[in-house]
């Protein structure tokens, strides 16, 4: 319910859940991401930004601002200025979800400016994927977690034995100062196979950002438990504030 009447989001995605399938199918068979002409790697970045903007975390991010930033102001002594600012609802969090999804196609830019790869697990491993699946890392100290941010891979489990990325071109140039024979090898190998830690890592990032459900092809959950025991809190959202005064986390 947004402001007493009925939306119903899922009418919105049917054309996005009928094409998915089959591109989906085509990268998987073939394992590569170097058949996709430029059309259907325009297509391939708007579904990615879809399934990112579509899921509940999203919602309950934008939520949680408003929240956040009420306790931050008490905790400051600005009590006043704190409580202006009305409590988000879920309605809030729905409008803004929608919001977002209105402007997919801007945001699917971002992911069409990144180097598409293609990730396999190895022999014996799978990964994993949740009620999230699009996840982002940075692989620069302090860096933004943002779709334009500069050093960030977006990360998408396709299925048990392959992970989209779509990786910042700064991230390979970054590489080329330290290592241009990696460098270079990542400018031209569209599929990685993964190492063993490589999959526990993809892993994580949908452990961590799974607000209900976690999905795997068998049931082994261990290193999952592992990380919720170390997470502040059960309920993720994508930002928080830190008190005044301190640095971010």
């Amino acid at each position: 319910m947004i402001d007493g009447k009925g939306v119903d989001f899922e009418g919105i995605f049917d054309s996005v859940d009928g094409a998915l399938p089959g591109m989906l199918a085509t990268i998987i068979s073939t394992e590569s991401v170097t058949t996709l002409d430029e059309p259907a790697r325009d297509a391939l970045a708007l579904l990615a930004a879809i399934q990112f903007l579509r899921v509940k975390i999203i919602r309950e991010s934008a939520q949680a601002v408003a929240n956040q930033l009420r306790e931050t102001l008490h905790q400051a002594g600005m009590s006043e200025f704190a409580e202006s600012i009305p409590d988000a609802t879920e309605n809030d969090g729905r409008k803004a979800g929608l919001a977002l999804l209105a402007d997919a196609r801007k945001h699917a830019a971002h992911l069409r400016d990144k180097e598409l790869t293609l990730y396999k697990a190895p022999s014996g491993l799978s990964f994993w994927t949740s009620d999230a699946p699009v996840v982002m890392a940075n692989h620069f100290p302090f860096g933004d977690l943002g779709l334009a941010a500069r050093g960030v891979e977006i990360i998408w489990p396709i299925s048990p034995e392959y992970v989209l990325s779509f990786r910042c071109p700064s991230i390979r140039k970054k590489a080329a100062e330290n290592n241009p024979e990696v460098a270079a090898f990542l400018a031209i190998e569209p599929l990685l196979v993964c190492r063993d830690r490589d999959v526990d890592w993809f892993n994580k990032l949908q452990a961590c950002r799974s607000t209900r459900f976690l999905y795997g092809r068998a049931d082994e959950f261990d290193l999952a438990r592992h990380v919720l025991d170390e997470m502040e809190t059960t309920r993720p959202v994508l930002f928080s504030m830190s008190p005044m005064g301190t640095f971010p986390k």
